[in-house]
């Protein structure tokens, strides 16, 4: 991971935290992605969520401008005023994985001043883009409400159904594969009981797995 900028000095710069996804090529690597936003002349970013969660700087909002919004809907969230950030992901795809959602959290956390926003939801003309792709706006404004509560990696054991309340029951609003990375709740909250065990997990902020489904892993 690299050095990153001054969060107070970046602050002073800008309001807003404009997040994308690269949208590019299914299969691509974080590397390729990394080296198009340094080299092209069109379009850039501050910085790059990988894959694994690795926060790649590619420029300094402290002291440079990127060029990552197009036409906006408010001035204020132009490119002089919003800092850039590409997510490695691309529509092809069924699921961020849980290091990338840490590693957008992480990033987050360095600048928790700025409003956040998603690029769609600033893009002139409405439809112009559809970025974050896969991730839908109620995950979104859950994940910004949320980011300073604490949160673990964790795995799924087996094929899950992420659920709307810690409850069994026509309530589905998810299905996650088997080995699956995910983001959950430190703490788990009480709901419907299986095999004695009544502990459910808030998880990848759009709703919540039986604790029986989930591998702990370490901290965010």
């Amino acid at each position: 991971r690299s050095t990153l900028s001054s969060s107070s000095a970046a602050s002073d710069v800008y309001k807003r935290q404009v997040v994308h996804t690269t949208n590019g090529a299914q299969g691509s690597k974080s590397r390729a992605e990394l080296n198009f936003l340094v080299k092209s002349v069109n379009v850039s970013a501050h910085f790059l969520i990988g894959k694994d969660g690795t926060i790649y700087q590619v420029l300094d909002p402290a002291r440079y401008v990127a060029w990552h919004t197009g036409e906006v809907s408010k001035d204020i969230y132009n490119n002089y005023n919003s800092i850039g950030v590409e997510v490695h992901y691309t529509p092809r795809e069924l699921y961020w994985t849980g290091e990338m959602l840490a590693g957008l959290t992480r990033l987050a956390r360095i600048y928790p001043s700025l409003e956040r926003v998603t690029h769609r939801f600033i893009a002139r003309p409405v439809g112009r883009k559809i970025d974050p792709s896969g991730m839908t706006d109620a995950q979104f404004h859950s994940w910004s409400k949320l980011i300073n509560e604490p949160y673990r990696l964790a795995s799924l054991k087996l094929n899950t159904n992420v659920r709307s309340v810690p409850r069994f029951g026509n309530n589905i609003v998810l299905v996650y594969p088997e080995k699956t990375s995910v983001v959950v709740s430190r703490d788990p909250v009480e709901g419907d009981v299986y095999n004695g065990n009544n502990l459910w997990y808030y998880c990848n902020w759009v709703g919540y797995v039986h604790s029986s489904l989930i591998d702990l892993r370490g901290d965010l």
